[in-house]
Formats: structure tokens, C-alpha cells, sequence
């Protein structure tokens, strides 16, 4: 999938989308943020409902379902900004603005009622000590990893399941490309001066509310960045695992026929023969698949050639006198080297 990262994602946002999210940037997010998690655990999202574009993620040890808001909220429909936004005139208000509706001002949240309280994005946007900042809200998620207090702690708490699959926050971070929030030791870095939650997190005049979206559109720019290295990464994958299947599909051709020749008929009735799966890990390691019947099998080696992935395989049997053959598999064709 290609990524436009100029795209405001408030164009195909319309009343049959209940929750009010852009189609696009639902696609946005389940392409970008379905992938290996702490390198071993695959975060699948799915979109349930083609007219909410709800969020799902299955797996274990729960289901959660996300809301995606944005990042730099808008003001101007905040009763004590409103003195604030109104003087600032429409064009430069658009300006300020139009980089939040691109896909890196965005993020996913876990929803759902528990305990009959509300969601985070919800107490982040009404509680008065958050009002909607994310450079807060993001501080709060890193006290709660350290089980320090903070004005979202008990509603993060809530939804620990979920952060708990990220064992850290710096894991947390990485994984949704936050990182140009934070300084070297990983420390928030705040849009306007932090009070330690004291007083109002409004900014306090125009000026101060200019540099607080200047700061957040600068973040969003940097994470717009990373977007894009992710998402060319992930076509290049997507493109890689085309070839695999391809490859792995004829492997499974080039079986059935070697056991079709030697009739093994038990083998071939079997619904779930288990046949080897050809993926990423199997790269430079040599493989072997046994089949029952034959006294032997199929020895595999899968390796980058050229740039294109090959996949070498010899089969015999023990007991069957010239019965090796060797071929080499890519993605376009089955080539026999030894018969």
C-alpha cells in the first residue's frame, strides 16, 4: 500500500462512518501498525465494520478494539481557547492546522467501556489537568510503565493488557514511531513549559498557543518521516512475501507430484498434510521435510540470488535406486537440475 503523507484524512470522513474516521486512514493504520511485535508476537489489525471502520486486534491473550484520534486537538471548540483561536485569522489557522490532519497526527487508543468509566482518549480530552495534549497524555503513559501517579493512571491502568504488550515504554514509543517526542534519555519533550500537572494545560495566550502547534506540527513532520520509511519497508516486505508464496506454492506442486509418482496414496488422502510453510526465517537454513511412505523426502535450501530468492530442493528415497532429483524453485518457475 502507498502512503501519502500530504493527504488530510478529514476528506472521506463522512456520516456513515460512525466514529468519525477517515476510510483512508483506517486502511493507514492497519497497514502501518499490523506487524511483529517485540519481534516474536505478530499485531494483526483488521477493520470489523466497513461503515464504523472500527479497529480490531485479535489475538492473545485478548481483543481490544481501538479509536484513533488525533494528535493536536481542535481548540477553537474549546470554551476557554475559543477568545484565544478566534483572533487568529482563517488562513493562518488552516495553516497550523492542516499538518495534525495528515496520518502522523494520529494515534490509536484502546476503547471500550470498563467498569463503566470512560475510555482513555476520552478522560484524556476531559480531564482538566490533560485537555486533549498528547505531550501530557504520552507522559502520563510513561509514569503509568513505571507505576508512577499521574492524571491517567487509573484509566491507562484499566487498559493494561494492552500496554502490557509492549513490556516497555520505550518498546511502546518505537512501535508507533513517537520517538521525536522524546530527548536522548527518553524524556517527554513538552510543547509548552510542564507544570507537573499544576494548573491549566491551556496554552495562556496566542502566542503561546502558536508555539505549542508549531512545536506539535514539528513532531508530526518527523513522524510523517519515519511513516514513510516504514511504509516503503513494509511494500518491500509485501513485495517479498508475494515472491515467497509463489515459491512456496510451486514447492508444494513439485510434492504432491513426487508423491503422485510414487503412490503414495495414504499421504496424498490426508486433509492436513502439513506441508512446509517457506517464509522469511527459513533464509540460509537448511530444511528438511520427511515424507511417510517414501523412506525419505525432501531436503530444501532457500537463499537471495541476484537479488531474487531461490529455492533449492533435493528429494530421494532410500530405497528406491535413482530416484533423486534436484530442482530449483523461484517464483516464475520450477527448474529441474538433476532428474
Amino acid at each position: 500500500m502507498k502512503i501519502d503523507i500530504t493527504c488530510s484524512m478529514n476528506k472521506d470522513t463522512d456520516e456513515t462512518n460512525l466514529n468519525g474516521n477517515s476510510s483512508t486512514l483506517n486502511k493507514y493504520n492497519v497497514f502501518l501498525w499490523s506487524r511483529t511485535l517485540n519481534g516474536k508476537q505478530d499485531f494483526q489489525l483488521r477493520i470489523s465494520n466497513s461503515k464504523s471502520c472500527d479497529l480490531v486486534y485479535e489475538g492473545y491473550p485478548r481483543t481490544f478494539k481501538f479509536i484513533c484520534d488525533s494528535i493536536l486537538p481542535n481548540y477553537s471548540k474549546c470554551e476557554p481557547m475559543k477568545h484565544i483561536v478566534k483572533n487568529i485569522e482563517k488562513k493562518e489557522a488552516d495553516e497550523l492546522s492542516n499538518l495534525g490532519r495528515t496520518v502522523g497526527g494520529y494515534i490509536l487508543f484502546p476503547t471500550g467501556i470498563k467498569s463503566g468509566k470512560p475510555d482513555i482518549n476520552e478522560s484524556r480530552l476531559s480531564n482538566p489537568k490533560i485537555m486533549g495534549r498528547f505531550d501530557l497524555t504520552l507522559e502520563c503513559i510513561k509514569r503509568w510503565y513505571i507505576n508512577k501517579k499521574s492524571p491517567l493512571y487509573d484509566d491507562i491502568d484499566r487498559y493494561r493488557d494492552f500496554f502490557e504488550l509492549f513490556n516497555s515504554f520505550k518498546a511502546y514509543v518505537d512501535y508507533f514511531l513517537l520517538r521525536d517526542m522524546l530527548d536522548s534519555n527518553y524524556r517527554v519533550i513538552f510543547w509548552t513549559p510542564f507544570t507537573k500537572f499544576k494548573g491549566s494545560p491551556l496554552p495562556k495566550d496566542e502566542q503561546e498557543y502558536k508555539r505549542y502547534v508549531e512545536a506539535a506540527n514539528t513532531f508530526i513532520f518527523k513522524r510523517n518521516q519515519r511513516i514513510l520509511k516504514l511504509a516503503k519497508k513494509k511494500q518491500v516486505e509485501e513485495s517479498s512475501n508475494e515472491e515467497l508464496e509463489s515459491i512456496q506454492e510451486k514447492f508444494h506442486q513439485v510434492i504432491i507430484e513426487t508423491a503422485n509418482d510414487f503412490g503414495l496414496t495414504k499421504f496424498l488422502k490426508r486433509k492436513n498434510k502439513n506441508l512446509p510453510k517457506i517464509q522469511h526465517k527459513n533464509f540460509n537454513k537448511r530444511m528438511w521435510f520427511p515424507i511417510l511412505g517414501m523412506y525419505g523426502g525432501f531436503a530444501y535450501y532457500l537463499v537471495k540470488k541476484d537479488g531474487r530468492a531461490v529455492l533449492f530442493v533435493d528429494s530421494w528415497s532410500r530405497v528406491i535406486g535413482g530416484s533423486e532429483t534436484e530442482c530449483a524453485i523461484t517464483s516464475e518457475s520450477i527448474e529441474k537440475t538433476i532428474e
